[in-house]
């Protein structure tokens, strides 16, 4: 059986439950679809700021430097985003630091129905934001929405005040009615601070948000939902919701973390080591492999409506190309990841609204 075959399979199985779900589950509009951005693609754009600029054995690298290495080596080159230069046999450059990129994947994204973006936040001045502020000055931007995984947090009034301006926004995601959806990964800030957000955001006229743990975050935080970083599975958000966990499920189709061994990345501790390259698996099975866990996921929500009362899904990852999870197009594959999502998508939307009682006034999510 070909990969288009099992995708074919997966998403007539998900007709299939949408049609024959038990009675008591919500006729509700599909899940929000997002994917997390981790924009570390700008190469050496800021590098003499020193905010974020590391020292690998005596050379400087910002972390766009650091990922351009790691994805250097010829055999890592089907990895490439769609902006990506090879400039040498193994040396490349993938700078996704213009409006033109950013605009040019909105529309990838709008394209193929992604609802959103999860933005991981850093120093503003950081060139990791360089992505983030493109996306919030794009013209197209009003395309796919935007959310925050708070990260890197400065304990600061500056910066509730600039994640509540966020908030504020018009594309600012917000679940369960009207409350902004947050998520938070690693992140070291106290519990203070989240009161202290909350506190900002209701003086602000904004509902207080929907928190949602990612993992290795500080204890003492009031989290509404548990979701993961790199991506789970099925058992995974069942035994959350069996201990009367909220969920918003996270997918991935796959953690490949080879070039990173081969040239590990300064801010990660490892020694280099040889390693075999190029894909595990063809595009198509790739495409399949990652439609399919988000046609999982939109069932699982579909038939756990409590559980996963966010109604929201969170893809690993939009841009993690070194990482090995990526949705983005590619110089190598195009748009097939993509493509492979849109059909999923578009097929659980139907299905949506054909079990749609008339006059009840549901509709899909925008």
């Amino acid at each position: 059986m070909n990969a288009m075959t099992r995708l074919f399979l997966i998403m007539m199985g998900v007709m299939f439950a949408c049609c024959s779900v038990s009675a008591g589950a919500e006729n509700r509009p599909r899940s929000i679809v997002g994917a997390i951005r981790w924009d570390a693609w700008h190469g050496d754009a800021r590098l003499d700021a020193g905010i974020e600029v590391f020292n690998l054995g005596g050379l400087k690298l910002t972390p766009g430097l650091a990922v351009e290495r790691s994805l250097g080596p010829k055999h890592w080159h089907y990895r490439l985003p769609f902006f990506a230069k090879v400039v040498g046999e193994n040396k490349v450059e993938a700078r996704a630091n213009t409006q033109a990129i950013m605009d040019q994947e909105i529309t990838y994204a709008s394209n193929a129905q992604l609802d959103y973006w999860a933005f991981l936040t850093y120093n503003p001045k950081s060139p990791m934001s360089i992505g983030m502020q493109l996306y919030l000055s794009s013209p197209l931007k009003s395309k796919v929405k935007f959310c925050v995984i708070c990260h890197h947090i400065r304990e600061t009034p500056e910066e509730i005040e600039r994640l509540v301006g966020y908030m504020k926004d018009p594309q600012y995601v917000r679940v369960l009615g009207d409350r902004p959806l947050v998520y938070v990964f690693q992140c070291g800030a106290q519990k203070t601070f989240f009161d202290a957000l909350t506190k900002a955001m209701g003086e602000a006229g904004l509902k207080r948000p929907y928190l949602v743990d990612m993992g290795n975050t500080k204890a003492g935080i009031g989290f509404d939902a548990v979701s993961s970083y790199v991506g789970t599975e099925r058992n995974s958000w069942n035994a959350l919701k069996k201990q009367g966990g909220k969920v918003i499920p996270s997918v991935t189709g796959e953690d490949d973390r080879r070039p990173r061994v081969e040239n590990p990345v300064p801010w990660e501790v490892g020694t280099a080591k040889p390693v075999e390259g190029g894909p595990r698996e063809t595009p198509e099975k790739a495409s399949a492999n990652i439609a399919g866990k988000v046609a999982s996921a939109l069932e699982w929500n579909r038939e756990n409506p409590d559980a996963g009362e966010a109604n929201a899904v969170i893809i690993y990852a939009w841009n993690e190309f070194d990482e090995g999870g990526w949705i983005c197009p590619t110089l190598s594959e195009g748009t097939s990841r993509l493509d492979a999502i849109h059909r999923v998508l578009t097929a659980t939307e139907k299905q949506a609204v054909q079990r749609k009682p008339e006059g009840d006034g549901l509709k899909p999510a925008p």
